[in-house]
């Protein structure tokens, strides 16, 4: 694979195919876009392109309420790694770049590729205002078919709905973390660095690692059945998100957090990147007044945990149509 970070740098190639997307989350409607795009190139002989952005398109925009990421860089990265793609086009998005117009930016990629074939889903859009989109691309392709060739991948449906980043956003913050599992073919996880508690937990039998995320999707409050992944072995946990809930621990700042009990576990975590792999939701979050009776919840919801057998976090493989 041939990693380039600038527009200009894509090489002037006689026939390629090429697929275009954020991809946040690399749901399954993703990739079937990428790999039916692969498979056919490899059978065909011509190179594969896939143009992506390092950071979400809508974040260089000063919104009040910034997109929330579902996929971290470090899955996406590797996904794209080992999937076979010839050419990553991993660009840095930026104002410049949104003020392209769909026709110029289609030009300059057919002056790039003379014979180009476009793998991209129903609702693509592109160019500044989003003005482009598939029907712009479906015209350009019949009155250049020497050119332009559009491959419209259909959608991937989940109980009559299309599986996209929007559906899974909507998912995680209700708490249905186990049908987000199958919409990504993994568990969903939240990636941060550990960061220093009040060390309650510690003092009344159930030490925690605590995390703050600013950019990925907050699951909605509560407990959750979870997993650690430390290096490459993963630890049964389970997981609170929401706001301290006793009395007795107050957060002066009341930002949300993410704090995992891990099981049979001893270490120092503290100022490491860790992952909490989310598998099943146990239980919305309430305020408790006393120590014992933070403690006797915590021991009910471990042992919810415990005799769980689900196969969350293990079991992807699932069909779609």
């Amino acid at each position: 694979m041939i990693k380039i970070e600038h527009l200009q740098d894509i090489p002037k190639l006689k026939s390629a195919a090429m697929t275009i997307g954020t991809y946040d989350g690399l749901h399954i409607g993703h990739r079937k876009i990428i790999e039916d795009m692969i498979n056919r190139c490899k059978n065909e002989n011509i190179p594969s392109i896939l143009m992506t952005f390092k950071e979400h398109p809508l974040s260089i925009f000063e919104l009040e309420n910034p997109p929330e990421c579902i996929g971290t860089s470090e899955i996406r990265d590797e996904y794209f790694l080992n999937s076979g793609i010839d050419y990553l086009l991993m660009i840095d998005f930026s104002l410049k770049i949104a003020n392209i117009t769909h026709k110029s930016f289609l030009d300059f990629l057919l002056n790039k590729v003379d014979n180009l074939r476009l793998h991209l889903g129903f609702n693509f859009r592109f160019g500044k205002g989003n003005l482009g989109n598939i029907d712009y691309l479906r015209e350009v392709a019949n009155a250049k078919p020497n050119n332009l060739d559009l491959v419209e991948v259909e959608p991937i449906k989940y109980e009559d709905k299309v599986v996209s980043s929007s559906l899974i956003r909507d998912l995680i913050h209700i708490g249905n973390v186990e049908l987000v599992e199958r919409l990504l073919h993994r568990p969903y996880r939240i990636t941060e660095e550990v960061v220093y508690g009040a060390g309650m937990g510690r003092k009344i039998g159930f030490p925690t690692i605590n995390q703050k995320t600013k950019k990925q999707v907050l699951p909605r409050f509560g407990v959750y059945k979870t997993s650690v992944l430390l290096g490459d072995k993963l630890y049964p946990s389970m997981t609170f998100v929401g706001r301290k809930s006793t009395d007795l621990d107050v957060d002066k700042a009341n930002i949300p957090l993410v704090e995992t009990h891990i099981f049979d576990f001893k270490g120092n975590l503290y100022r490491q990147n860790i992952s909490v792999l989310f598998e099943k939701f146990i239980r919305e979050d309430k305020k408790l007044g006393s120590f014992s009776e933070l403690v006797a919840q915590l021991k009910e919801d471990k042992q919810k945990c415990l005799e769980d057998t689900s196969l969350g976090g293990k079991n992807t493989n699932y069909a779609f149509r």
